[in-house]
């Protein structure tokens, strides 16, 4: 965790607190038994951030300079402050506790992204082996006992699938990453390490895709395909001058014909009749600035459309993030929500080539595809949409201010 670049002295203890809560609250997901546990590290990262902040106030300033970082907690007050008009203070409370704990979180990855020049590649690794664990526990008893779920969290089988996705993106960018010759100083003395590294993290990825993808939810395809054609995207664009460029295009065209397959499979799920009842009631109770965050809408589903998995004709949240996020924000609400993200594959597309760029970029092309089709609220404790959406964020905020400082 070496490679301090602020110049006023840090309190190490302190800071190692502060990155170590960031890495267990994350990789915790996959490990750790319940949400009650998960989220004691989440608290962790809220006092030492604090403290953090506090005795490091440039620290802040510069958490606060990434622009992603800047509208996503922009995004927080303005859905709380939402929730104060729609339910008044008592409402607002636990609202306002989760958006407390996320804005640290966030302000605490950028800290940590622009102090600590190892902190990406390490909390990546640590979330990608993490994964690995909890899979091949998985695998383990699928196969050989009567035990058919994760641990933990991941006893839901779409959150499972999701995280387990989000890993394997993770490990394809550091696969990917092994690819990248731009750095030539020693590299004789870097072939063994890189060909290691290249299957290592290939069959990482390989594993964990496949355990997601068997979980059976067409959705993570789509994430999964929705990663590799942005991250090729971005490839072909860094090469575009060079005779590279041409070997991306095939690949390219080959991703996006599998996509629109993909998309096919996945509305014939039946996602869009949730969400037809979640718009209509939020147009028809003319809540234009949102229903805040305490509201509660089960849409009634026509049992005729016989859809998998619901009970009673009802559903009990709009299985969409943007949905979701028009319904407690209203439009101001997911303009912002689609603006956070939009800044964010900016922020990661200006960076140069490198490690912490290519893993950014899978996970908010992943994040932000797979949320099209699930999620509850942007706001709470710690879930997977931390992995998939606040986590992407927070790293390309942090990351783009490093760049812009030098640092």
């Amino acid at each position: 965790m070496a490679g301090l670049t602020n110049k006023e002295p840090i309190p190490r203890s302190v800071a190692f607190v502060l990155a170590g809560s960031l890495m267990l609250s994350l990789a915790g997901f996959y490990l750790l038994p319940s949400g009650k546990v998960n989220s004691f590290p989440t608290y962790l990262v809220a006092i030492s951030g604090v403290l953090f902040l506090i005795v490091c106030p440039a620290s802040l300033r510069s958490a606060l300079r990434g622009r992603a970082t800047v509208l996503a907690v922009l995004l927080l007050c303005y859905l709380v402050g939402v929730t104060y008009i729609a339910e008044g203070v008592e409402g607002t409370l636990r609202s306002a506790r989760y958006a407390l704990l996320i804005t640290l979180f966030l302000t605490g990855v950028s800290a940590c992204t622009v102090e600590f020049r190892m902190f990406v590649g390490v909390l990546v690794r640590a979330l990608v082996l993490a994964a690995l664990v909890s899979a091949a526990y998985f695998l383990f008893h699928a196969n050989f006992t009567s035990i058919e779920a994760p641990w933990g969290r991941l006893r839901i089988v779409g959150i499972a699938a999701s995280t387990y996705g989000f890993a394997a993106v993770l490990a394809f960018g550091l696969l990917l990453s092994e690819f990248d010759t731009t750095n030539t100083k020693h590299e004789a003395a870097r072939v063994g390490r890189r060909r290691w590294g290249r299957l290592g993290w290939g069959c990482a990825a390989t594993v964990l895709a496949w355990v997601a993808l068997d979980l059976g939810e067409s959705y993570i395809t789509f994430g999964l395909l929705t990663a590799c054609l942005v991250v090729s995207i971005a490839f072909a664009w860094t090469q575009r001058l060079t005779p590279r460029a041409t070997f991306w295009l095939p690949i390219i065209a080959l991703l996006m014909v599998a996509q629109i397959a993909v998309f096919n499979a996945v509305m014939d799920t039946g996602r869009s009749l949730i969400w037809q009842p979640v718009v209509e009631a939020v147009f028809a109770d003319g809540s234009w600035i949102g229903a805040g965050l305490q509201s509660d809408l089960a849409p009634v589903v026509d049992c005729a459309d016989q859809l998998r998995g619901f009970t009673d004709c009802k559903v009990d949240h709009a299985h969409s993030i943007y949905v979701s996020t028009l319904q407690h924000g209203g439009i101001l609400g997911l303009a912002l929500l689609i603006l956070v993200l939009v800044v964010a594959a900016a922020d990661a597309l200006e960076l140069p080539p490198s490690e912490s760029r290519t893993v950014t970029l899978v996970a908010l092309a992943y994040g932000m595809t797979v949320l099209m089709f699930d999620g509850q609220s942007i706001v709470r404790k710690i879930d997977f949409v931390w992995l998939l959406f606040w986590f992407p964020v927070a790293l390309a905020g942090g990351l783009h201010y490093g760049r812009e400082r030098g640092g």
